[in-house]
């Protein structure tokens, strides 16, 4: 039988490395020309208010009270009141502070809204116009 030669796989693996750097060279020139160049968006420009001048003060809020409509009640202070003793109240109120107090009407969801409307025509009689109106989501517990 006859010797095959075997050939010299060293020939067959050599791998033309200058057309390989070729290659890369022109994958990076052409990543480099087509890059776009990244516009920073931080160089926008913004008006701040400066501090106030020192002849500028500034008032004091007008005076805030608390009332409380409940199922049954009222509460003022902590104290718990008829619409009698509310109208009373809120009379003293419009006239030891004048129009310009808030009043903070807090409504739990308990309540008929005939007790907030009967509040609400009494702070009209006192002449208190200024109001908030808040609903509680819970009652009060006293």
């Amino acid at each position: 039988m006859a010797k095959k030669k075997k050939k010299d796989r060293s020939e067959e693996a050599e791998v033309p490395i200058a057309a390989m750097i070729d290659v890369t060279f022109l994958l990076l020139i052409y990543f480099i020309v087509t890059s776009k160049e990244i516009v920073d968006e931080a160089w926008v420009s913004v008006n701040l208010p400066g501090p106030p001048p020192p002849e500028q003060i500034e008032e004091e809020p007008p005076p805030s009270i608390d009332i409380f409509v409940q199922s049954d009640r009222y509460i003022y202070q902590g104290n718990d009141k008829d619409l009698d003793d509310m109208e009373k109240t809120l009379m003293g109120i419009g006239s030891a502070m004048g129009e310009d107090v808030t009043i903070n009407v807090k409504v739990s969801l308990k309540a008929h809204h005939e007790k907030l409307v009967l509040l609400l025509d009494r702070m009209n009689k006192a002449n208190l116009q200024n109001f908030n109106l808040h609903s509680l989501k819970e009652p009060l517990s006293q």
